[in-house]
């Protein structure tokens, strides 16, 4: 090859190395640059996402805050509700109140015939609470006029409120 003929190869292939270098360093710059970019949409994100759970942490602490001070007023009230029902089916069950409600009308109805002008000594067995009251034992009668009914864990367990 001649020397003007190596010299213009020489030349072209000089330049084309340094287009070359130019173009690694713009693939170069462009790339940092790119990365640098994707750091901050990272950090953007993880910061996003640590103040939402912040702010998801206050909102649980405050509810479980209200839900904690609640706490004794819904065992209070869940206190009540067992002592009234307990003295509803007590009240229902106990033969000494059957018997005195039982008195109670006969009284009543011996004091109407006094007034009428009869005896009160002569108040009638059929003035008794229930029929065949003698023969029954304690809550035998309210339990064979109810046999189909829900207990209150039955009913608190359909209304989703406890578990049985």
């Amino acid at each position: 090859m001649s020397k003007p003929r190596q010299g213009r190869v020489n030349g072209t292939a000089e330049k084309l190395a340094g287009v070359a270098r130019d173009s690694c360093r713009i693939v170069t710059r462009s790339a940092v640059s790119v990365q640098a970019l994707n750091a901050r949409l990272t950090q953007s994100f993880f910061n996003a996402a640590t103040t939402n759970l912040h702010v998801s942490l206050d909102d649980n602490w405050q509810v479980a805050q209200r839900l904690i001070a609640q706490r004794p007023r819904v065992l209070r009230a869940t206190q009540l509700l067992a002592q009234e029902t307990t003295a509803v089916y007590a009240n229902c069950l106990n033969p000494a109140s059957v018997y005195q409600r039982g008195s109670q009308r006969t009284e009543r109805s011996a004091g109407a015939r006094v007034q009428q002008g009869s005896a009160p000594n002569q108040a009638k067995e059929d003035n008794l609470p229930l029929d065949n009251y003698d023969p029954l034992k304690a809550g035998e009668d309210y339990e064979a006029n109810n046999k189909k009914r829900e207990t209150i864990l039955e009913r608190l367990a359909r209304a989703g409120v406890v578990t049985l």
